[in-house]
């Protein structure tokens, strides 16, 4: 009976232990930033003469302009970026190999495969329609090299291609049994042509008190960069960043240290009351754009044509500029060689330029 009794103590000191231990709910290495540190320079956007019926996204990659519209009759839509002059109209709604079912439930991905500017879109949540924009811009419809398959997830996910024949799969929170709020944290999986392996990013999972804030809180957007080697995610409510570095395995995780972290108090109200981060993102070969709120979902619900904040990130995390807009910009792209920024005001479905070549410094 003493022996038992033993065990007993043993094991109760052990729970209790483990019970107060601290959680980890991310497990990257991460860099608080003052974000405040950066001068934020107000601009004012030129309406460009793009007439985009149905435009939902944009991009920019080589000297094409890139629009994802909800219109069947052509929802790609390929211009000359410097003249704006349309040079294809592309995938009707079909089910043809040239065609597209339903391709918005992850965002576009401009990148350069085989030195070629290759737009990837998933498409009807089933597979990865790889186009040939050279050839399609020639051929006025839709070259599809390659098509494999996606991966599907119920509330989130999509795949990425990070250069040299790999991917970098976003698997969204998972829920084992949504009524008792039982969850899994997202994970970042580099896939390679004869395996697998996962980067880690979020430890325990972070619970709210229903299970749509529970997915709310984790929800983000990721892009990879152009040429491959990298990627990045953007949450939506935390103002984190996170940088994933394929080659080394890695990821950088950046805070802002004027908001609050994923460790502190959480609750219904307290979510709908704290700053927004990321509305928008985009990527190029040298930087990362992240378009931000900064209001509360209170006040995004009272005014959802609130101007945005632009933050322009290199690929080390380090934050370079700030500029404070005029549009609510649901979608950003930027032109690298004539230093413009381009955003989508969803609300008048109008396209703005904003020339920042000004504010720009050489050394950065």
């Amino acid at each position: 009976m003493k022996i038992i009794r033993n065990i007993g103590i043993v094991v109760a000191t052990f729970l209790l232990i483990v019970s107060c231990e601290p959680k980890q709910y991310i497990v990257s290495e991460v860099t608080e930033v003052d974000v405040s540190a950066v001068p934020e320079i107000e601009l004012k956007g030129i309406a460009t003469n793009l007439d985009i019926m149905g435009v939902r996204e944009i991009g920019i990659i080589d000297d094409y302009f890139v629009a994802a519209t909800t219109n069947p009759a052509g929802q790609i839509r390929i211009f000359n970026k410097n003249t704006f002059q349309e040079l294809a109209i592309l995938c009707p709604e079909g089910r043809a190999r040239a065609d597209l079912i339903y391709p918005f439930h992850t965002p576009l991905q401009l990148v350069t495969k085989n030195g070629i500017p290759t737009l990837l879109i998933v498409d009807n949540n089933s597979v990865i329609k790889s186009i040939n924009l050279r050839k399609s811009v020639t051929a006025e419809y839709a070259v599809v090299d390659t098509i494999i398959k996606a991966i599907c997830e119920p509330v989130d996910g999509y795949s990425l291609y990070v250069g040299n024949n790999r991917w970098l799969d976003y698997h969204g929170i998972y829920f084992d049994d949504p009524r008792d709020n039982i969850c899994t944290a997202p994970t970042f999986i580099v896939k390679y042509k004869n395996g697998k392996i996962e980067i880690p990013l979020f430890g325990d999972i972070k619970k709210m008190e229903s299970t749509p804030w529970t997915s709310a809180y984790y929800v983000g957007k990721a892009v990879p960069r152009p040429s491959g080697g990298k990627a990045v995610f953007a949450m939506y409510v935390l103002d984190y960043i996170n940088i994933f570095d394929i080659d080394s395995l890695s990821v950088k995780t950046i805070h802002n240290c004027n908001r609050v972290t994923i460790d502190e108090p959480t609750g219904i109200n307290y979510i709908r009351n704290i700053p927004l981060n990321c509305t928008s993102l985009a990527t190029t070969d040298d930087l990362i754009i992240t378009a931000t709120w900064e209001c509360s979902y209170y006040e995004y619900m009272e005014n959802p044509n609130i101007p945005v904040h632009i933050r322009i990130w290199n690929w080390t995390g380090e934050l370079l500029y700030r500029f404070s807009m005029d549009h609510c910009l649901t979608g950003v792209a930027y032109d690298k060689e004539n230093m413009i920024l381009y955003g989508l005001d969803s609300g008048d479905e109008k396209i703005y330029s904003y020339d920042i070549s000004p504010y720009l410094s050489i050394d950065k």
